[in-house]
């Protein structure tokens, strides 16, 4: 999934400021784009699986809600208010740091904490 979230961000700011993009290599973006957010979106709710086995439904519905219908919504008045669509690469770059970051913490995390300790009766 790292990598996937990683090539994202350079497909998509190669179809938003590359002028003159030809046919051929704007496909080839907008192909990376697309199985990048295909393949994450599968990622995530793998994840969802693995983390919350009983709450799989509400866990889902919860990330389907923010993640697909609140976040393009709430893209609207952010450009509406700036007039710039770039305004959204700054939001992704924005997540692709916070993704990274919280990887990293997480990753730190799970290293430094000791075993739990078997019971004795």
């Amino acid at each position: 999934m790292s990598a996937v979230f990683a090539g994202m961000p350079l497909a998509g700011a190669a179809l938003a400021f590359v002028p003159g993009l030809g046919v051929w290599a704007f496909t080839a973006a907008l192909f990376v784009l697309a199985v990048g957010m295909g393949v994450g979106k599968a990622g995530v709710y793998k994840w969802i699986a693995e983390a919350f086995p009983k709450d799989v439904g509400a866990v889902g519905g919860i990330g389907g809600a923010l993640g697909g219908v609140l976040v393009p919504l709430g893209t609207i008045p952010l450009q509406a208010a700036t007039g710039k669509p770039q305004m959204l690469l700054g939001l992704t770059a924005v997540s692709t740091v916070w993704f990274v970051v919280s990887g990293l913490a997480s990753r730190t995390r799970t290293e430094t904490t000791p075993a739990p300790q078997a019971a004795t009766a």
